[in-house]
């Protein structure tokens, strides 16, 4: 007969409980580990969220009244396009009675004493913050020492800009936020047009 051999001892049952057990032990252990993880990355996202609360807060109309500047730039790429193409005369002119809302008329030459109506545009139409900013007016940019304001501006297809008839000179748009009027600008920013080809550029 062969022999009987014990193959379940009470060690050997032992010894796999506790290897059951270490095993178990090491997959929690590998749990919490991420979780500590998680919970550290979770609080670095948060105090960064935090920390960036008054940058975004201070940094906010500055970057309202840049993309306004923007878009501005762009309606008075194609407007000039327009005017070289219909052959007409095209001027812009800031409408006060609704906030970032210009007007364009048209005339045969930017010193034609009637123009007619064109068309008008608005900037920053998706952002219901757009009434926060406004535009600053030559009379205050002279007291500020920002010189050379515009509220209105006109190109003809012949003569170019008409307030930038020179190749030295310099005209702006500059819009910054309402509460900012009668105080020292800080969050402002300024659209440029140098010369009779009004060249725009940005500050």
């Amino acid at each position: 007969m062969c022999p009987i051999h014990d193959t379940d001892s009470p060690e050997e049952r032992w010894s796999k409980a506790e290897w059951e057990h270490y095993e178990l032990w090491e997959k929690l252990e590998a749990r919490l580990r991420i979780r500590r993880r998680w919970i550290v990355f979770a609080c670095v996202v948060l105090f960064l969220g935090l920390s960036s609360i008054p940058i975004v807060l201070d940094s906010g109309p500055q970057w309202r009244a840049l993309r306004a500047m923007r878009e501005l730039g762009e309606h008075l790429s194609r407007i000039k396009r327009q005017a070289v193409t219909r052959e007409l005369a095209l001027r812009v002119s800031v409408d006060p009675s609704e906030p970032l809302l210009l007007r364009v008329e048209r005339a045969a030459s930017c010193r034609s004493a009637k123009f007619e109506p064109d068309e008008a545009f608005r900037l920053l139409t998706r952002d219901k913050r757009r009434a926060e900013l406004g535009w600053l007016d030559p009379v205050r940019g002279q007291e500020v020492g920002i010189p050379g304001l515009l509220t209105r501006f006109c190109y003809d297809p012949l003569l170019g800009s008409s307030v930038t008839p020179g190749p030295d000179s310099v005209a702006a748009f500059v819009v910054l936020p309402v509460k900012e009027l009668t105080e020292e600008p800080k969050h402002h920013a300024v659209l440029l047009l140098r010369g009779p080809s009004a060249e725009i550029s940005f500050e």
